[in-house]
């Protein structure tokens, strides 16, 4: 079912950079949501921009895996 109030372009942005990131590192749902301590299934959310990725959020996957802010957030 289609969202009635799509996610903003910035948000779709964010989501399709956690994809990225995931991709890079070369690692499955269930192997990137257990490094970042997330459910596999809440990192398909967040890709399918189904869910907006909020900040504590992003803050453990910076914090994982070491990555720059700015690649996530901007």
């Amino acid at each position: 079912m289609a969202r009635k109030n799509p996610f903003p372009k910035r948000e779709r942005e964010i989501c399709s950079r956690v994809r990225e990131l995931r991709k890079v590192l070369n690692l499955s749902r269930t192997q990137f949501g257990q490094a970042a301590g997330i459910d596999s299934h809440l990192i398909a959310n967040y890709e399918h921009a189904k869910a907006q990725l909020n900040y504590a959020v992003g803050r453990q996957i910076i914090k994982a895996f070491g990555v720059n802010p700015k690649l996530i957030s901007c």
